[in-house]
């Protein structure tokens, strides 16, 4: 194609069938592979950290955040959360499964935008079932846990 032996429809089609030939032939992982890839239906390998409160399904942790199983569910707590991230406190598996448990963590530690400081609080799950889970504070309920 570079030096105008070859038009650009024939080499798009070319690869096109280059890469359905590749496909077909290699419809199975190698014996050595296959354990990278999850089978349809296979059980998840990560242990549940409680029940989904939009849907009642697992909820597990992931490379990036903590999610449902049943995907289109949508619900999901994102290790980059900024609510999280602002207070600088990330979330972990034991401060989900609590908020799974009773929808509230009491959290030593959080940062203060404002002061700079570390102070206490209860971290309250405010699920609205919209896109995202949002989350709030709440002061006065004594000491924190993390």
């Amino acid at each position: 194609m570079e030096r105008g032996e070859l038009s650009g429809d024939k080499f798009i089609n070319d690869i096109a069938s280059m890469t359905e030939d590749i496909v077909k032939s290699h419809n199975a992982p190698k014996p050595e592979f296959a354990g990278l890839f999850i089978k349809s239906g296979a059980k998840k390998t990560s242990n549940s950290l409680g029940a989904c409160p939009r849907c009642g399904s697992p909820v597990r942790e992931g490379g990036r955040g903590f999610f449902c199983d049943k995907q289109d569910c949508g619900f999901k707590i994102w290790k980059a959360n900024k609510f999280f991230a602002l207070k600088r406190k990330p979330p972990d598996a034991p401060l989900v499964t609590e908020l799974l448990k009773n929808g509230r963590c009491a959290v030593d530690g959080l940062y203060s935008e404002k002061t700079g400081k570390t102070y206490s609080a209860v971290i309250v799950m405010d699920d609205t079932w919209d896109k995202f889970v949002n989350f709030k504070l709440e002061f006065g309920k004594g000491g924190g846990k993390k």
